[in-house]
């Protein structure tokens, strides 16, 4: 129940917080052994979305799907791009492909930092190409139409968060 200016946080790792957080695959095809991955107990603590449902008891992540099939602007800070969480991606391109005027923004670490006098505009550039390549190989498609990638946006992730001393020495 984190809202932020233009709508609703989702923590999709689970909170400290709340002592939550969840780790592991996004579903049984990314266990090794297919006799593991087909044990209840296994998938309950190697699969996130079963963790959540049946350690946690919450519904997480259908309110992060049913949040993201009505968003018009995708914000996304803090996440890999990596198999274990294809899911997030793959409903975000399922967005983005059904309305035209959904847009998604990557905040970039990388690309906050790139911002400083001692990158070029051409370094600048590479991070932004690097981290929209980075979404589209994660969802299964590197050859979108221009349309849909020019609605992808790479900002500066201090522009979301605003931190003008560090957190940590």
């Amino acid at each position: 129940n984190r809202y932020s200016v233009l709508g609703k946080f989702v923590f999709a790792h689970g909170s400290l917080e709340q002592r939550e957080i969840i780790t592991g695959v996004d579903n049984p095809g990314q266990i090794s052994s297919g006799e593991l991955a087909k044990l209840e107990e296994v998938k309950r603590a190697l699969v996130k979305e079963e963790i959540e449902a049946s350690v946690y008891q919450r519904t997480r992540d259908m309110d992060a799907f049913s949040l993201i099939k009505k968003a018009n602007i995708i914000k996304v800070f803090g996440m890999s791009y990596g198999v274990t969480d294809e899911r997030w991606w793959r409903a975000i391109d399922e967005r983005m492909r059904l309305d035209g005027n959904c847009l998604l923004v990557l905040f970039s670490l990388e690309y906050s930092k790139s911002l400083s006098d001692s990158y070029s505009p051409v370094g600048r550039a590479r991070i932004v190409d690097k981290a929209i390549e980075n979404f589209l190989a994660s969802r299964g498609d590197m050859e979108p139409n221009i349309e849909y990638r020019n609605r992808i946006i790479v900002a500066d992730s201090t522009l979301l968060f605003p931190v003008s001393t560090p957190l940590v020495h």
